[in-house]
């Protein structure tokens, strides 16, 4: 960018500015002007226009960014055009989106429903249509298709699940003989017949009884009183061992008080399970129970239980933790427990850990279920934090039963501590550091020592096993500056990075390179800008001052800049007045620096 004054720079896309957010990043200086994308996507193919603009005019230029990618997925759906035992005639659409670039090929894959593997059928066809051979009768398969480009494979698009079968079925079984009258005999005859016509006739040699050929059931078997409650009694039963020439069974389940003569059916209709809970009973009340099978022959005999007083039966809360010794886990992973339940009443679950008050179900990684007879526990994206004592409490009106596990969450160790530069050389140095305070809960393996020149700032590793907590640096360059980071190792990978000495450490005095043509006597004409600069050096990077030597030695007028480590003053339209010493000091806590130019304005001021 050129101007004066210097120009302000304004990108555009879509009729929308662009500011420096999200992936969006623009650096400007009074010479340049730089857009940056990062990690940019197909989204942020269009035009961009930069207009750059001040108190004369503005400008501005166009460019077409286009961003390559992989293809989207075909278009779908995929249609299966022909299905037989032995193979599959399937089609698509190409993607809506060919990711910038020409769709090269589409890559057909298979697999059977009931497996996870996939299986390539085509890797190099550019058509939409394709015969898929060698299939096996019966199963059930899923395709997928995906397009490919110069960039790479797009995302697939599936098929629905398809059995590979003729496109129809086999004709049904024929028909049974219907409005036939009991006890009367019959004789049946059949033939066949095509378009032609009937065929020959077979007939039955002797006559047929219609009879009903199914009996009544006998009783069910085991009738027993599984478990009472305080309003209710659970019955168990087996089928019976005769079931009358038909499998279709159901039951009848009837209750009476005792000193009553009048049983009661408690359900609608019949029931096809062998077990029934019998609620609404009158608690410490007396009741006898029966049960009778039926089926299309009649209704069995009934099997009556025991008397029983229906009231609450209590047991003390047992749980069984199906877990033997502690429980490890990798970080990330789903902690997973499970514990046998037992008690009457049902027992309330409660769930804590490490002793803590805390309810672990107000977490949004814990899901927590309880049953009659189990409690299950998982917590989902675990963390170092995790791990530790988990408490089950089990209570209902019997008391109480407490179980214990300990899980152990491993992780990559935490970064060293105390990281520390000594015994500085011309040529060597010690680095020191403490252990990770988190191991990550197994024992730390190794240590990597990485360095680098600050001027450069690649990383090299100088040694990947440290087996101690120092390490002794050799064979570096005298002058030169150099960061060091150490990371500690165990069995589940390296520690995140911590960095020792920084450019920041080290003291350079502050030094001015100022251009020949300005330390001998500078001459502008009036009307004309004066242009001071030099280059600064200094470690930390040192504070730059410009002044005009006289009464208050301040530069009223004028723009004073740095870019990089340049150092610029510009005094635009100068007058006679603006004659004079200047001096530009650099400062930093290593010491201090300054030099002066002498400027002359000549001739008359505008």
């Amino acid at each position: 960018m050129r101007g004066v004054p210097v120009p302000t720079a304004k990108w555009v896309t879509d009729g929308n500015e662009i500011k420096t957010e999200g992936n969006y990043k623009i650096d400007t200086d009074s010479y340049s002007t730089v857009l940056t994308i990062k990690d940019c996507v197909r989204k942020d193919t269009g035009e961009y226009f930069l207009t750059v603009s001040n108190a004369a005019g503005s400008k501005t230029v166009g460019l077409h960014l286009t961003v390559l990618d992989v293809p989207g997925p075909p278009t779908g759906p995929i249609n299966i055009l022909e299905v037989t035992p032995e193979h599959m005639i399937i089609s698509w659409r190409p993607p809506k989106d060919d990711g910038g670039s020409p769709v090269l090929n589409y890559i057909v894959e298979k697999r059977e429903s009931k497996k996870e593997s996939w299986g390539v059928v085509c890797s190099g066809i550019s058509q939409t249509k394709l015969k898929v051979p060698r299939l096996q009768k019966g199963c059930e398969y899923i395709f997928r298709v995906r397009a490919e480009n110069k960039i790479g494979i797009g995302a697939p698009l599936d098929s629905t699940p398809t059995v590979a079968k003729h496109m129809f079925d086999p004709p049904s079984p024929p028909g049974k003989p219907a409005n036939l009258m009991e006890n009367h005999e019959y004789f049946f005859r059949v033939c066949a017949e095509n378009k032609v016509g009937p065929g020959p006739v077979i007939e039955t040699k002797t006559p047929i009884l219609a009879i009903n050929p199914v009996d009544r059931p006998g009783p069910p078997e085991n009738l027993h009183i599984a478990e009472t409650g305080k309003t209710f009694v659970y019955l168990k039963w087996r089928r019976p061992d005769y079931d009358g020439g038909s499998p279709n069974l159901s039951y009848h389940v009837e209750r009476k008080l005792k000193d009553s003569d009048e049983w009661e059916r408690v359900h609608k209709g019949s029931i096809k399970e062998t077990h029934y809970m019998v609620d609404k009973c009158i608690e410490n009340k007396i009741y006898q129970f029966r049960v009778q099978t039926k089926n299309e022959g009649g209704e069995s005999d009934w099997v009556n239980t025991s008397e029983v007083v229906v009231k609450e039966e209590l047991q003390k809360p047992v749980l069984d933790l199906k877990l033997s010794g502690v429980l490890t886990v990798k970080a990330g992973d789903s902690i997973r427990l499970e514990a046998v339940l037992k008690g009457k009443p049902q027992p309330e679950v409660v769930w804590t850990k490490d002793r803590d008050a805390t309810d672990l179900t107000k977490s949004p990684r814990v899901t927590i279920e309880t049953t009659s007879n189990s409690s299950k526990f998982v917590l989902t994206k675990s963390k170092r934090s995790d791990g530790g004592k988990y408490v089950i409490t089990a209570t209902n009106a019997a008391g109480s039963f407490v179980a214990y596990a300990t899980v152990n969450v491993l992780d990559k160790p935490g970064p060293v501590r105390n990281l520390k530069i000594s015994d500085i050389s011309s040529d060597r140095c010690t680095v020191n550091w403490d252990p990770p305070e988190d191991d990550g809960g197994c024992e730390i393996q190794n240590y990597i020592l990485e360095k680098c020149e600050s001027k450069r700032m690649v990383w090299s590793t100088y040694s990947a096993a440290v087996l101690t907590t120092h390490a002794n640096v050799t064979r570096l360059i005298e002058g030169n500056e150099y960061i060091f980071r150490v990371r500690a190792e165990n069995k589940m990978g390296t520690a995140e990075l911590k960095e020792a000495v920084s450019p920041k450490e080290i003291l350079e005095p502050p030094e001015i390179d100022l251009d020949a043509s300005l330390r001998k006597l500078v001459t502008v004409r009036a009307g004309c800008p004066i242009r001071l600069f030099g280059i600064v050096r200094g470690r930390p990077a040192p504070k730059v001052t410009w002044r005009r030597v006289g009464i208050d030695n301040v530069v009223r007028k004028g723009q004073v800049d740095l870019v990089d480590t340049m150092a610029f003053l510009v005094i635009p339209n100068s007058t006679r007045d603006d004659s004079g010493k200047y001096s530009l000091t650099v400062v930093n806590p290593a010491g201090e620096k300054a030099v002066f130019v002498n400027v002359r304005v000549l001739g008359k001021s505008p």
